[in-house]
């Protein structure tokens, strides 16, 4: 769970330390709402533009920055794999 305000925009970078795992990453407002995001980076290269997305596949030994902004109704966000 991400404790963020209503409106709050976050930046995160998530990484995959494992060698052999894919992990599809979503962020979910009460378990099943996607929450928006927007990919910022991908393996410490800035991307041109953002690139919206509702989930991503997090690929063995990769990076990702994303930002995304929390709900302006009361609620958890969380990060799904």
């Amino acid at each position: 769970v991400i404790p963020s305000a209503p409106g709050e925009t976050q930046l995160l970078s998530l990484a995959n330390v494992g060698a052999n795992v894919f992990y599809r990453v979503a962020f979910l407002r009460g378990g099943r709402t996607r929450v928006p995001a927007w990919i910022v980076a991908v393996d410490g290269q800035r991307l041109n533009r953002l690139v919206a997305t509702s989930e991503y596949l997090l690929m063995p030994g990769s990076r990702v920055e994303v930002l995304f902004t929390a709900p302006r109704v009361l609620g958890d966000v969380a990060v799904a794999t």
